[in-house]
């Protein structure tokens, strides 16, 4: 965990943290926005090849548990995913500035399957390596 309370670590401070534990896995969960409140689903970013099967097994369970638009898993350069050195992905949960999915991300139930799927991607991972 790079935090546990409302606090904003500076992207350098949160790869840093990451290398300095030697953790085995990052991933960093945001929820996206955009100018338009039509703008809509879940998307996953990675950088290197050992991190896309990552990407793409959270990705999975991230689709079946939100039921939003897939964006699919794409490439990036995110300096969270690009400088850490153990298998890194960046998840978009939904989109904050549609009002759907705004309304869906603030339900508790909706919350747990979110971590509940983030969490089953994460072992199916750890499990395939």
């Amino acid at each position: 965990m790079t935090r546990e309370g409302d606090t904003f670590p500076e992207l350098p401070e949160r790869v840093k943290i990451a290398n300095g534990e030697k953790a085995d896995l990052f991933i960093s969960v945001h929820i996206n926005s955009a100018t338009s409140s039509s703008a809509k689903g879940t998307e996953t970013y990675y950088y290197t090849a050992k991190s896309k099967t990552y990407a793409n097994t959270v990705h999975k369970y991230l689709i079946q548990a939100t039921g939003f638009s897939d964006r699919k898993v794409k490439k990036a350069r995110f300096q969270v995913i690009r400088d850490t050195k153990m298998p890194a992905v960046l998840v978009e949960i939904g989109f904050i500035t549609n009002p759907s999915e705004a309304k869906q991300m603030a339900d508790e139930e909706f919350q747990k399957r979110v971590a509940d799927a983030l969490y089953k991607g994460i072992r199916e991972f750890v499990d395939q390596n």
